[in-house]
């Protein structure tokens, strides 16, 4: 019975350490702003958007086009292109979470290639699975009229 003592004076500290480090946090962002439900394949990003985002202590800003894929601006993305186009897929990984465009591997991908005439759309989202990428992919293809080349799938451990 000696230890309750203890106890208790460790969960008071415990519980009143969480507290002020919940108030020291920076506001959370809120995401809403720029992501959203999807029916026909759950969750997904919004078109035309330019937002702050957060994750963890990094905020960032996100941009998604027209199709509502992150990119590099808010930016139209005709439905045909007379360049090579490519679509990467995936979850949190392949969306780039915690950094601009710019600087994940679909940013940097889309800037490499562009010299060759190749433009790369980054359709990956946070908490994407196989089954997502497939309702998504054809979702582009038959309801959107989205023209492109290749697919490139980026699984992730989780995903089985």
């Amino acid at each position: 019975m000696k230890l309750w003592g203890p106890i208790a004076l460790f969960l008071v500290l415990d519980v009143a350490t969480g507290m002020l480090a919940f108030r020291l946090l920076p506001d959370r962002i809120d995401e809403r702003s720029f992501r959203s439900d999807s029916a026909l394949y759950h969750h997904d990003l919004q078109p035309g958007k330019s937002e702050w985002a957060q994750w963890g202590p990094l905020r960032y800003r996100v941009h998604t086009n027209s199709l509502g894929l992150k990119d590099a601006s808010a930016r139209d993305v005709p439905l045909e292109s007379e360049r090579r186009r490519v679509i990467v897929i995936g979850d949190s990984f392949t969306e780039g979470l915690g950094f601009p465009f710019e600087q994940t591997f679909a940013g940097l991908l889309a800037e490499s290639l562009a010299a060759r005439d190749i433009e790369v759309l980054n359709a990956g989202v946070t908490s994407y699975s196989p089954t997502i990428y497939a309702r998504k992919i054809e979702h582009l293809i038959e309801d959107v009229g989205l023209d492109f080349d290749e697919v490139v799938v980026f699984l992730d451990v989780s995903d089985i």
